[in-house]
């Protein structure tokens, strides 16, 4: 159920001066819900908003691990932040948080609904939960906000003005002509207009200036008389809900963890039985080196047509068994005794490498069954909310908030360049081939050259330089103008491949990443980026093993800051790590 903007209003006047000057501690996102933890006048609350919905609760709420990049650039903007003023605009169903450089903004239309932030001088919108387009509208990164177009505000509206207007429409009928011109749901309209004697059918024409006047006192009054505990009901009516998405979110996750924990059996069987093969095959590969001189010689003999007993030929199938203290044996009868052991041997080599799969497959099996706390209720955005385009590859914003996106393969090289690459944008590649392709969007126009160094390390370290073990390297960018599937006459461009035209603007940097440490956990980004944070690791190409290197940076921030961490999301930084290996220095 969609909130009025009636209820809206009510639930404005009761809890303005509670949220008016309170500082966000803590945002949380869960489904398209966000969650501030407000602290003001020694009081902390819940300020819960979403495109249906807004109240306060004090009640628990489980929430989420992970927070999506939706929550981590209002995470960037509002934390620590004092809330200025909250309002309506208008009497529509659009509230407003100002702070000291950004407006937060929520669109209550229901599944037409937004949520918003907005640079207050530029108009500029930061962060949207979900981009989207019209023919007169567009809420998209960057873009300039515009106020939707509002309902006339009858408490702005003077008797005079509201009798002509209305009269101005004399064929129409009252209660679709004030819903449609002033906004004020049908409930509001309906009590004031039984209050004054109107019809809810009746039209204009047929009803009396006297009772115009009154319907107008009338709504005025509804909207200035406070409605009490107003808060307490739409907690009731909405609180609800998040309780039954935690519940979802956990029967998924048992879900999800069952079946992770049916292939963990199976493959625990499946190695058992492969442990079972390579006993066998290493006891027959013993047996016949001891043996050797007797079967070569009982094999020589069946070739020569002498027949023995417990001796039997397959020539189809070129197979040879024999009984040999007691134990049959097949071999080959075209490969010596020797052959024939160094056929085992490979048969138990082919098994062991089986076996290193089948026990790597189980590890990470098991850690993605620990990584599922049924009790911890996961993202659900994570089954329904949308992801960002540049989430499918690699990528950060810059210092000066411009998105650098690499691809991540061959395969994301062509959508990337074909589909994201626009006019505005910088296209940054190493000198030397095996890099992925990488874009600085409106880095044309925007960038400074703090911007361009950051994207170009970022390109850099995700080159098969840091995969070689190489310190240094070059890369270069240009523009989209630049970049060509068109191969020369009688050549061929392959699948993440792209001719590149013209200058290039090259750059020689060191391939160092950093890791910092702040309020969302542990964050991976180009040195250049985050030379001057402290505390922060920086890692730089290596041999240790991603999971390895990851305890070290976590041991370095324990001794920089002289406590334990927890909650750190372990296995997000494993998979940012270049190539899985590092070394921190």
């Amino acid at each position: 159920m969609e909130l009025t903007s009636y209820e809206l209003y009510q639930w404005l006047k009761e809890n303005k001066e509670k949220i008016k000057e309170g500082k966000i501690e803590k945002i949380w996102q869960i489904n398209d819900n966000i969650i501030f933890r407000i602290y003001n006048q020694g009081e902390k609350f819940q300020l819960i908003v979403a495109k249906d919905k807004v109240f306060i609760t004090n009640k628990e709420i489980k929430k989420p691990l992970y927070p999506p990049s939706f929550v981590m650039r209002l995470r960037k903007y509002l934390l620590r932040k004092k809330i200025l003023d909250v309002y309506m605009q208008e009497l529509d169903r659009v509230l407003v948080l100002e702070f000291e450089d950004v407006l937060f903004i929520i669109e209550l239309f229901g599944n037409r609904g937004n949520i918003l932030l907005v640079d207050k001088k530029s108009k500029k919108i930061l962060a949207v939960m979900e981009p989207k387009e019209w023919k007169d509208r567009i809420l998209k990164t960057h873009k300039v906000y515009e106020e939707i177009e509002h309902p006339l505000n009858i408490l702005k509206t003077s008797k005079e003005k509201f009798i002509q207007m209305v009269e101005n429409r004399k064929d129409e009928i009252i209660t679709r002509d004030i819903i449609k011109r002033f906004g004020i749901p049908r409930e509001v309209v309906i009590k004031a207009e039984n209050e004054c004697g109107i019809e809810e059918k009746e039209k204009i024409k047929d009803i009396s200036k006297e009772k115009l006047l009154c319907l107008y006192e009338k709504i005025k009054e509804m909207y200035e008389f406070q409605v009490p505990s107003i808060n307490e009901v739409l907690e009731n009516r909405y609180f609800k809900e998040l309780l039954v998405i935690e519940e979802e979110e956990v029967k998924e996750k048992e879900e999800r963890k069952s079946k992770v924990e049916r292939d963990i059996e199976n493959i625990k069987n499946a190695i058992e039985e492969l442990k079972k093969k390579i006993t066998e095959e290493e006891n027959l590969a013993e047996f016949m080196s001891i043996h050797a001189h007797e079967i070569e010689r009982v094999r020589k003999e069946a070739l020569k047509g002498k027949s023995r007993e417990d001796v039997e030929i397959n020539y189809k199938s070129k197979n040879l068994r024999l009984l040999i203290e007691g134990r049959i044996i097949k071999i080959n009868y075209e490969l010596n005794v020797y052959q024939n052991i160094n056929l085992v041997y490979e048969r138990i080599k082919r098994f062991k490498q089986r076996l290193k799969d089948l026990e790597e497959k189980l590890e990470k099996l098991k850690q993605k069954a620990e990584a599922i706390s049924v009790k911890q209720p996961e993202r659900k955005d994570k089954v329904k909310k949308k992801v960002a385009w540049y989430e499918k590859f690699r990528w950060f914003f810059t210092s000066n908030n411009l998105l650098c996106v690499a691809a991540k393969d061959a395969s994301t090289n062509e959508v990337l360049i074909k589909k994201y690459m626009h006019h505005n944008d910088l296209v940054f590649h190493s000198l030397e081939p095996g890099s992925p392709f990488a874009l600085l969007k409106e880095g044309r126009e925007k960038a400074k050259e703090q911007d361009i160094l950051e994207c170009a390390q970022f390109t850099l370290c995700f080159s098969k330089l840091w995969k070689a073990e190489i310190s240094y390297g070059e890369v270069f960018y240009v523009y989209p103008e630049q970049v060509s599937k068109e191969a020369p006459s009688g050549e061929y461009i392959g699948k993440g491949m792209f001719m590149i035209r013209g200058k290039r603007h090259i750059y020689k940097l060191p391939l160092e990443m950093a890791v910092i440490i702040n309020d969302e956990g542990l964050k991976i980004g180009p040195l250049i980026k985050y030379i001057n944070h402290k505390p922060r690791v920086v890692i730089t190409p290596g041999p240790i093993p991603a999971k390895e290197l990851v305890k070290k940076i976590k041991e370095r921030f324990e001794n920089q800051l002289g406590k334990k961490l927890k909650d750190i999301d372990e296995e997000n930084l494993v998979a940012r790590i270049p190539y899985g290996k590092g070394y921190v220095r």
